[in-house]
């Protein structure tokens, strides 16, 4: 039994659904949850040797939605 919150259950299922994804588009999983005193990071990844940082932002939506994916290269 999962101790985690139904937000955090979200959360993670986000978390493995983005990271799954990146995965199969080439990257490589470097860190996930990734935690220091000044805050953390989602997932930290590789590409053809660039580190990303990722932040994931999951939401739940109760009727006729659409999914809108925002990226940035910052």
């Amino acid at each position: 039994m999962s101790n985690l919150t139904p937000k955090q259950q979200v959360g993670s299922l986000g978390e493995k659904l983005a990271s799954d994804y990146l995965i199969s588009k080439g990257f490589k999983l470097v860190s996930k949850n990734y935690r220091q005193k000044c805050g953390e990071i989602d997932l930290i990844m590789t590409i053809r040797g660039d580190f990303r940082f990722i932040e994931v932002k999951t939401v739940t939506v109760k009727q006729n939605s659409y999914v809108i994916r925002e990226t940035s290269d910052n």
